[in-house]
């Protein structure tokens, strides 16, 4: 079980975050105290067994200026 909130976490300006591949996650590549970053062609595989109130995967977004487009995020099912 992966418990780390935020496998990437951005805190400064005008970077890239490209053509990474994440697999069976449960956290989230998250923006935070930067602006103008750019989050593209990245493929998130993320691991939906966790039933943790307020735990979030995915992509998390603060700030302005930011530009996230062609990512893929894959949601697997829980196996019950």
């Amino acid at each position: 079980m992966n418990l780390e909130g935020e496998i990437l976490s951005n805190k400064s300006s005008s970077n890239k975050i490209q053509f990474n591949t994440i697999m069976n996650s449960d956290g989230e590549l998250t923006l935070r105290h930067g602006r103008n970053v750019y989050v593209v062609g990245n493929y998130i595989k993320l691991n939906n067994k966790l039933e943790i109130k307020n735990h979030h995967q995915g992509i998390r977004i603060h700030g302005p200026g930011h530009k996230v487009y062609c990512n893929q995020l894959i949601t697997l099912k829980s196996e019950q």
